[in-house]
């Protein structure tokens, strides 16, 4: 008896949970660059990064670029009030630090 009370209880508390929301489905709500920010929209600034590795050959000379590749990127994008268009502004700034990139 006291495994069957406790066990409405924990249902109880369950069927008291909020439901999850896929940031990518529509919503009625629109956003403009003045409301606050929120899970739902794709206005507001953001910062990335990349890493990675090059390698490979150049058909027209005998070099073989190989060695690490990376980058920053940053921007800010905003939504227009009853608008399905997001626009925005980016920069990056990618390097590599590959041996035999140039002729020899």
């Amino acid at each position: 008896m006291k495994s069957f009370a406790m066990g409405a209880v924990a249902l109880s508390f369950a069927g008291l949970t909020a439901s999850a929301h896929a940031g990518d489905l529509y919503s009625p709500r629109s956003y403009t660059v003045y409301q606050p920010l929120d899970a739902l929209s794709w206005a507001g600034p953001y910062l990335g990064g990349n890493l990675g590795y090059q390698w490979g050959t150049v058909s027209n000379n005998p070099t073989r670029p190989t060695g690490l590749v990376g980058g920053a990127q940053a921007g800010y994008n905003w939504r227009p009030t009853g608008n399905n268009w997001v626009f925005g502004v980016e920069g990056d700034l990618e390097a590599t630090g590959a041996d035999d990139t140039f002729a020899p």
